[in-house]
């Protein structure tokens, strides 16, 4: 008997092998954060934001699928669907694609979801009638949502969202399905489409700790929490503030006398305060990113940044303050913070001003750690 049965077992994993292996899966992703006021009769300011949509091979077309986040309900209305906005014009706005979405909270208001699927009820049959979008091995935009923000934990909340894979499972009876390019072409109404195979993925970047009442990312500048229409920034109202993204060229302040209650810049992003401008931030302040605050400087003069609370250096991040020296000249100069050494001055000659004796005294050493009670002279050459 056991001759029988192990043959048959083999042949029996073997099949199902082949039926999941080479199976495409998804990866999802979140970017793009803003915060925009519109909506027709009634003004709604929403926190906006772009989901993003890969397969791991080409030539699968999405034929449904199911999008679910977690969010930090104290921040959103989360009464009724009608506080969600979804926008497909990322795909349907390609000529021949037919997708339609629905949406609504999860039970408790503690999420929601947005569905979409395939419209077949305007496809017409025709040959030259694609109804399901392609996904390609690169990011690609599916789908635009907005959630309305409460007024006033919108200004000192955060987001709080996050994917929710329990609700988007993909696998044998779940709903995030494809459809080959045969199969798409000359498509009826009653097609059951093939499942992508678990598990999905997500990119780990997310909204969990972004701020709703100042936002910059690179795709739409900065935009805040406001009672008028579009996107506006206001810096002197002192609001949480996040930089989201942008390394080659820097989020700026450029206005004097802007505040902040709380500065997050996020990993991937840079926050320059130019030449003559200047932040107050009257709360705490977190740098997740080398160099992610920059205080400008040059002969005209120099930027400000004055913290009230404290200053977080979390995984790497660090600040950049820029000092201009004109040549040929001797310059007064002393450190704000503790532990800097004169490695970055290297080349320079400097000495310390030693005060029971009334010298300056030679800095020979590049791992000299400053003092900031302590008065320094700088020879910038020349």
């Amino acid at each position: 008997m056991k001759k029988i049965i192990i043959p048959l077992l083999l042949a029996l994993i073997t099949i199902l092998s082949a039926k999941t292996m080479g199976q495409p899966t998804l990866t999802f992703k979140m970017d793009n954060p803003r915060i925009f006021r519109s909506g027709v009769p009634s003004q709604k300011t929403r926190f906006t934001f772009d989901v993003y949509i890969k397969a791991s091979s080409e030539s699968t077309y999405l034929y449904a699928s199911q999008i679910s986040f977690n969010v930090a309900n104290s921040s959103f209305f989360t009464t009724n669907a009608a506080s969600i906005s979804v926008d497909l014009s990322p795909i349907n706005n390609i000529g021949g694609y037919y997708i339609t979405s629905s949406k609504g909270w999860a039970s408790g208001n503690t999420g929601f979801g947005v569905g979409i699927s395939v419209d077949a009820i305007t496809y017409d049959g025709s040959l030259t009638q694609e109804i399901c979008i392609p996904l390609t091995q690169s990011f690609q935009k599916i789908v635009t949502i907005g959630i309305e923000i409460t007024n006033p934990a919108g200004i000192a909340g955060t987001a709080g969202i996050t994917f929710d894979p329990i609700n988007m499972p993909a696998g044998s009876g779940q709903v995030q399905e494809y459809a080959l390019l045969d199969e798409v072409l000359g498509k009826t109404a009653g097609y059951i489409p093939h499942k992508y195979a678990a598990p999905n993925s997500f990119e780990g970047r997310n909204f969990s700790d972004i701020y709703m009442g100042r936002i910059y990312s690179s795709a739409w500048g900065w935009s805040q929490y406001t009672t008028k229409s579009g996107q506006n920034t206001v810096w002197t109202t002192a609001v949480n503030t996040s930089v989201w993204d942008t390394l080659l060229a820097a989020a700026t302040i450029d206005t004097a006398g802007s505040k902040a209650i709380a500065l997050r810049i996020h990993s991937g992003a840079r926050l320059k305060v130019k030449v003559g401008k200047d932040l107050t931030c009257s709360g705490a302040t977190e740098i997740n990113e080398p160099r992610g605050l920059w205080i400008a400087s040059d002969a005209s003069g120099t930027g400000s940044f004055i913290d009230n609370g404290t200053i977080n250096y979390n995984t790497g991040g660090t600040a950049k303050v820029d000092r201009y020296f004109s040549q040929g000249m001797w310059h007064y100069w002393s450190m704000p913070v503790a532990t800097s050494t004169a490695a970055p001055f290297a080349g320079l000659f400097m000495r310390w001003y030693d005060e029971p004796n009334h010298l300056f005294q030679q800095i020979v050493s590049t791992g000299y750690t400053f003092s900031p009670t302590r008065g320094y002279l700088v020879w910038a050459g020349g």
